[in-house]
């Protein structure tokens, strides 16, 4: 690369940005500096102004002058080459999968009216060597007050409970939000069902992936 090759005047300022190299001797690096020339001597650009500081073998020099003739763009902050980003980054939920680690899993929906007194009413059938995740539910009773319990269930054997017991008010109920985690899932290769008790129907709706 020639010696004390000048950039060019910035708009707006009063320095030229010139590339200088030091002499080395053979099979040795060359260091290329960028200086300002103000006044007509060169006042070398301090490695905190600059940003940049990199000793080049002799293959990369062009690369390297490409990258200081692209100083034509420096703004009046000292000079220097690569500022740091203030854009914003944007992010946004998505609705059609939910991660697990690497996979890509498919969020799906289910719902069941389940009468009074019902021991393992089926919500979600079984998926061989997967368990149901639930990532929302939603539960309401009729005009009684019941409870409902969802259960973790073999066929043909009985569930077993995966959540505390729900007491759900007559006329009423609660729904219980999207969680990325899971509220709750089944054993492997289980179904996932729900247990009432006496009083009126409940209406169950889950949002869950197989995992």
């Amino acid at each position: 690369m020639a010696d004390n090759v000048t950039v060019g005047n910035v708009s707006g300022q009063a320095n030229d940005y010139t590339v200088s190299a030091d002499e080395a001797a053979s099979g040795q690096v060359q260091r290329v500096k960028l200086t300002l020339s103000a006044d007509g001597s060169d006042t070398p650009v301090s490695a905190s102004e600059l940003g940049l500081l990199v000793d080049l073998s002799r293959p990369a020099r062009e690369l390297l002058e490409g990258i200081l003739l692209a100083a034509r763009a420096l703004t009046p902050d000292g000079g220097r080459l690569f500022s740091k980003q203030t854009d914003s980054v944007a992010a946004a939920l998505s609705t059609g999968s939910i991660m697990e680690g690497r996979r890509e899993l498919i969020p799906q929906f289910a719902f069941a009216n389940v009468a009074a007194s019902t021991t393992d009413g089926m919500i979600v059938p079984a998926l061989v060597n997967h368990k149901i995740r639930v990532l929302a539910f939603r539960l309401h009773a009729g005009a009684t007050a019941t409870n409902l319990t969802f259960n973790s269930k073999p066929d043909p054997a009985a569930g077993a409970a995966v959540t505390e017991q729900f007491q759900i008010g007559a006329n009423s109920g609660r729904a219980d939000g999207f969680d990325p985690l899971g509220h709750f899932e089944t054993v492997v290769s289980h179904g996932l069902a729900v247990t009432t008790g006496t009083g009126s129907t409940v209406g169950v709706g889950v949002k869950f992936i197989y995992v």
